[in-house]
């Protein structure tokens, strides 16, 4: 089978992957590129090269005299594109769930200067890689504009990949060639090949067997391609001595050598240093707004607080359309307005003090103000990348606890309720509307507790009563650490779906005023549930769906289809 996927921005058939990389993203690695050319941007093991011939061309600053970057990895500006969801959801196809970007390049093929040197020999990628197994690594390489054969497009020689790592050296061109661009030593030249010619945001995926290289730019423009090789994080690194690739392991790693001052460096230390950073990474994006100690803290505990996000204008706003709704004047389609257990008992009856919250308010142009806020939707972005959903939104009114402690909520995690994964991907949003603390029943986490499994869930036995769906987890160590999560108005907690986290009783005269959005990147895919530990919450909120809608033959996805709503970006799958 032939193994190389180009996803065109022109292709019917593939319509739903129009324009894989967007516009404005590819402008601003554009952007970057020129800043690095100009020197206004230094990065750390960054390579910046020129072609064997632009030294003695018309070519001789800026932009036009640098032909490839490569590593950016440790640029967090160019290193955007290897965390693009739309690109990272094929590429696990290739690798699976747990990937690192290994090479990073920005090509700027010069017009060629008659020599031909702009041209890249025929070469499969695997020769530059010590790390295996061979299957688990893909190239995504990306147009930065309109590239076809006039100015060098990719050239390939479908089906190669299920080949040999071939003997690769320099080849013998009268015009000279560029440092470490080897080529096939020998092929047979009446191979069919295939000239990938792409428009702007076309990306194609390739194996790093593949045979492919690329022609001369007979254009009178520089021609533009973003790229990125990952791999499965579990590929291990081999030992290339008197192989194939020894040839070039010695170039590389004595050039490294050089570079660093590391001078007993292997040539496994460069593919190391590159991905040190990315490896802290696994549950954030450098997207956003959160600072790399930000993206530390919540890699570690699965929560970071961001005091004052939320204005108070903007929750007084809320808050009235709250009491709106709790007197009968807004009534809104799929909205649920629910009561504590206890409350029919008690003495509030009426009102806003009858509500204990209200839930699904997607449709509510006024309350999905608070998932559509500039604030906040920029911290999500680290988390779900640029596509964001809101899947699911609470506007909780915790009540004075009757003496029962219903106002509680048992210790659970939130995607024991989501069909839809990569969890990763995934993100909550709670902001205190007033002062919380353990008083009136703030928060309670567990941190790094997210980075377990999905627990088993249940009702909890409770003297005084559970709330519908208030399922908690059945055994956990109750000698785990706990932190409460005391906060003042406006203060927003982002939190991973796995951490585990509950809310104490309200001991507190008042209502305990908060509200939330969970957000998904739209990329993420409904999964089945039937079966696993979400068995029991899908078959109970499937049949309260029935019953509310009248859809009999309704399924669990389909409560998350109706009651989600796009914030910002592409509608991809959710």
């Amino acid at each position: 089978m032939k193994y190389f996927m180009f996803i065109m921005s022109r292709t019917l058939y593939t319509r739903w992957f129009l324009n894989l990389v967007k516009p404005e993203s590819l402008d601003h690695f554009r952007k970057r590129f020129q800043d690095v050319c100009l020197g206004k941007v230094k990065v750390l093991g960054m390579t910046v090269m020129k072609d064997v011939a632009i030294a003695k061309s018309e070519f001789a600053d800026g932009e036009k005299a640098i032909t490839k970057i490569q590593d950016f990895t440790l640029d967090d500006e160019l290193f955007k594109y290897c965390c693009l969801p739309e690109i990272v959801k094929y590429v696990e196809n290739f690798t699976g769930p747990n990937i690192m970007a290994m090479h990073t390049m920005l090509i700027n093929k010069p017009p060629d200067p008659g020599t031909q040197s702009s041209r890249h020999p025929l070469h499969q990628d695997l020769y530059y890689f010590p790390f295996r197994p061979v299957d688990r690594i893909v190239c995504a390489w990306t147009a930065m504009e309109k590239i076809n054969r006039q100015n060098g497009c990719l050239v390939v020689l479908p089906g190669s990949h299920t080949g040999e790592l071939k003997e690769h050296g320099y080849p013998d061109w009268k015009g000279g060639v560029n440092k470490m661009y080897h080529g096939i030593q020998q092929f047979d030249p009446n191979t069919k090949r295939a000239h990938l010619e792409m428009e702007t945001g076309d990306t194609v995926f390739f194996h790093p067997l593949l045979i492919h290289g690329s022609g001369t730019n007979k254009s009178p423009g520089f021609r533009k391609a973003i790229s990125c090789h990952y791999a499965d994080s579990a590929c291990e690194y081999i030992e290339v001595e008197n192989s194939v690739q020894d040839y070039i392991s010695k170039e590389i790693t004595a050039i490294f050598r050089k570079k660093t001052g590391i001078e007993n460096a292997r040539f496994e230390s460069k593919a190391i240093d590159n991905n040190k950073q990315q490896s802290e990474y696994r549950f954030t994006l450098p997207t956003g707004n959160l600072s790399n100690e930000q993206r530390q803290f919540y890699e570690k505990n699965g929560f970071i607080v961001i005091r004052s996000l939320v204005k108070p204008e903007s929750l007084d706003h809320f808050r009235k359309r709250f009491q709106d709704v709790c007197l009968g004047k807004v009534k809104v389609l799929g909205m649920t307005v629910m009561k504590d257990v206890a409350i029919a008992k008690s003495e509030f009856a009426d009102g806003e003090k009858a509500i204990t919250k209200i839930q699904d308010f997607t449709l509510d142009d006024e309350l999905f103000k608070y998932c559509c806020l500039p604030d906040i939707v920029k911290y999500v972005e680290n988390f779900t990348g640029p596509n964001i959903m809101a899947m699911h939104t609470m506007l909780i009114n915790k009540p004075p606890d009757p003496g029962t402690q219903s106002s509680r909520h048992p210790l659970h995690q939130d995607l024991y309720y989501f069909p839809f994964r990569p969890v990763d991907r995934i993100v909550c949003a709670w902001t205190a509307m007033e002062k919380i603390n353990r008083q009136n029943g703030c928060l309670v986490v567990l941190p790094g507790s997210h980075t377990g499994e999905l627990k088993e869930h249940g009702y909890p036995d409770w003297k005084g009563g559970v709330n519908k769906m208030y399922h908690g987890i059945q055994q956990f160590d109750p000698n785990t650490k706990r932190e409460h999560l005391e906060m003042e108005t406006g203060d927003t907690v982002f939190f991973h779906p796995l951490l585990i986290h509950g809310s104490g009783t309200n001991r507190s005269p008042g209502f305990r005023k908060a509200i939330s959005c969970h957000y998904a990147d739209s990329a993420c895919e409904y999964i089945e549930v039937e079966n696993s530990v979400q068995d029991y919450i899908s078959k109970e909120a499937t049949a309260i769906f029935r019953k509310k809608t009248g859809i009999e033959n309704a399924r669990f996805e389909d409560v998350w289809k109706i009651k989600s709503r796009l914030v910002q970006g592409e509608r991809i799958n959710l």
